[in-house]
Parts: C-alpha cells; sequence; structure tokens
C-alpha cells in the first residue's frame, strides 16, 4: 500500500524514514549471492550447494514470487498496457496476463523472486509454447532462449527511459544469468554491456 501510494511505511514496528521503495519489499531476504560468494570458479553450483547446504523456507520463497509476479503484471499493465514482454506479432493484441519464470521456481530458488528472471507472456505463449502441451513441470529450451532474449530487451528499455520507473537491475540480471546457466563467466560481463549479454544467452542454447 505504501508503496503504490508513493508514502512512508512501517519498518520493524514503527513509521519508515523514507519513502517506501520496491527494492525494499522484494529484497529483504536471503542474499544468494552471499552464500555462492565463496564458491571457487569451475565449481558447479550444484556440487557447492552439495557441499555447502542451505536451508531454505519454500513457503517464503513461494510468497516472494507471487509478491514478484503481482508487481510485475501490474507494472506491464500500468506501462506497457498489458503487452507481452515476448513481442511476436501473432501476440500483439493479445493480453500478457501470465507471468512466467525463464528459469523454473522449482529447480532455482533462489532467483524465483528477481523480476529479471520473470517474463509477462500471453496465456499461448506461455502453455503452448514455453511449457509444452501446458506440462508446467517441463521447459522448452527454444522457448526459454527466446525469451530470455526478449526480457533482456525489456530490462535494457527500462534502464536507458529517462522518463521510466526503474523495476531492474543490471547486476541482478547478470546474477539470474549466472544461476540459470550455471556460468561464473557473465558476473565479468561490464555493467550495462548488453551486447556481451546477448552474446553470452545465444552462446549457452547454441551448445
Amino acid at each position: 500500500m505504501a508503496y503504490f501510494n508513493n508514502s512512508h511505511g512501517t519498518e520493524k514496528g514503527r513509521l519508515s524514514e523514507q519513502i517506501i521503495t520496491y527494492d525494499m519489499l522484494m529484497y529483504n531476504r536471503n542474499n544468494f549471492r552471499d552464500v555462492y560468494a565463496d564458491k571457487p570458479k569451475g565449481v558447479t553450483r550444484k556440487e557447492y550447494a552439495a557441499a555447502h547446504p542451505v536451508e531454505v523456507n519454500e513457503a517464503y520463497y513461494r510468497y516472494q514470487s507471487a509478491k514478484a509476479k503481482r508487481y510485475l503484471r501490474l507494472f506491464n499493465d500500468q506501462n506497457r498496457a498489458g503487452q507481452t514482454e515476448h513481442l511476436e506479432a501473432t501476440h500483439m493484441r493479445d493480453k500478457a496476463i501470465h507471468m512466467h519464470h525463464i528459469f523454473p521456481e522449482a529447480s532455482y530458488p533462489e532467483i524465483c523472486y528477481y523480476l529479471e528472471n520473470i517474463i509477462a507472456l500471453t496465456p499461448t505463449q506461455h502453455l503452448n509454447y514455453a511449457h509444452p502441451n501446458e506440462h508446467t513441470q517441463e521447459i522448452d529450451e527454444q522457448h526459454q532462449h527466446l525469451p530470455l532474449l526478449s526480457k533482456a530487451d525489456r530490462i535494457h528499455e527500462n534502464l536507458t527511459d529517462v522518463t521510466a520507473e526503474k523495476i531492474y537491475e543490471f547486476s541482478n540480471f547478470l546474477f539470474v544469468l549466472n544461476v540459470g546457466f550455471d556460468n561464473d563467466d557473465v558476473l565479468e560481463i561490464a555493467n550495462m554491456d548488453f551486447c556481451s549479454v546477448i552474446n553470452a544467452i545465444n552462446v549457452h542454447y547454441a551448445a
């Protein structure tokens, strides 16, 4: 309520000193960047997780994920007229009412609440393309690749539009790719170097 009314809210039971911003809502959580900070390069995410288990509160992450989806849909409705974030000529008139995890929530809980990992799709794009034959536990890699490129475009648009409310962070997108690809090299991409991001995405799916 405080965020959407651009006002002060509550913080630790008291009136907040500052106006509530989106990052205050979304990022009050365990920071997996800290968990992975000591991971040696060349050690996979799964190997490191097996040796350094972290207790994941599934209910908490489901809540954060649902909150992020609600926020993205509201933002997309208000700022992009509800248009799909994955632009396809045959779906430009359809409303994007499905919020889809590019890297599945069940497999990647540490990035399930990142807006950089969620894309607004039409029902057809979501249930027929992203999840083949509406099997929501399955991911079509081709339709993971293409929406990820589209998400990169939407993030670039948001961060370079001087009039837009900034809802993304470039470093967050790199972390999403780092976790999703299990590739530490993407963390070395320079700030706002979207050309290198696109190249890294294409190289990953060409492998």
